[in-house]
């Protein structure tokens, strides 16, 4: 092997994890609007939001490695994980303030069902207890 390739391997070695380290808090910091999004039956945003990151990081790593190689690929990952974590977060504060409204029922018996405990809570009547002197 060339000593430069061998320069080049040694560089990439110690430099790709330190740069990578941004994955780690990303990964971390994601995970909670994915299940905020899975605890609001929001499956399947969740599934197109996991699917749609998989293929734009699919075509960042085709555009990006061949030009740029480890340093692309670096790029690329770093980019997707961001708008992964970005996309998701503001996709669960829609959900959650009741801005992303549902095109058709995911489950029409769920939905039935929250339907009649809503209209049983309107209907009944809440009384406050007091407590005991």
């Amino acid at each position: 092997m060339p000593r430069n390739s061998r320069s080049i391997l040694f560089a990439m070695k110690r430099r790709a994890p330190q740069l990578l380290s941004p994955v780690v808090i990303l990964r971390g910091v994601g995970v909670f609007p994915m299940n905020g999004l899975m605890g609001l039956g929001r499956n399947a945003l969740r599934t197109k939001l996991l699917v749609g990151n998989a293929l734009f990081s699919l075509a960042l790593y085709a555009a990006f490695i061949p030009k740029y190689s480890w340093r692309g690929a670096l790029a690329a990952t770093l980019v997707s994980e961001t708008v992964l974590c970005a996309s998701t977060w503001i996709a669960l504060f829609l959900c959650a303030r009741g801005r992303w409204t549902r095109v058709s029922p995911e489950h029409p018996a769920r939905e039935a069902a929250v339907r009649v405990s809503q209209n049983e809570l309107s209907v009944t009547e809440v009384t406050k207890v007091r407590p005991e002197p």
